[in-house]
């Protein structure tokens, strides 16, 4: 979650195939050998253009798509889904869309 002066910084992702939006967090994977603190401040300037600072874990959550709804297998097994939450303190950077990306 990224506050700024108070305020709570939403995303709205555009499903690529035309699916349709809504409003999320930033965020999204970590990378090969990256740590998650990095990914996170990483996800927070592609999707946004902000940059900020990890202030504290907020949380994990996992749970399990079941393979007839998940996207990343296909539809051939079920995926889990491991969340990490921080909460993330806004420091510069102006908003903008994602470059090429999924989020508007």
């Amino acid at each position: 979650m990224c506050i700024e002066n108070d305020r709570v910084l939403l995303a709205r992702y555009v499903h690529p195939g035309g699916d349709g939006t809504w409003w999320t967090l930033p965020g999204g994977g970590v990378e090969q050998n990256e740590d998650p603190y990095d990914a996170v401040i990483r996800e927070v300037a592609e999707e946004t253009g902000c940059e900020g600072v990890v202030e504290r874990l907020l949380g994990v959550d996992s749970r399990v798509i079941p393979a007839a709804q998940a996207r990343q297998t296909n539809g051939r097994e079920d995926h889990q889904n491991i969340g990490i939450y921080y909460g993330v303190r806004i420091t510069a950077g102006t908003l903008r869309p994602e470059p090429n990306g999924e989020t508007a």
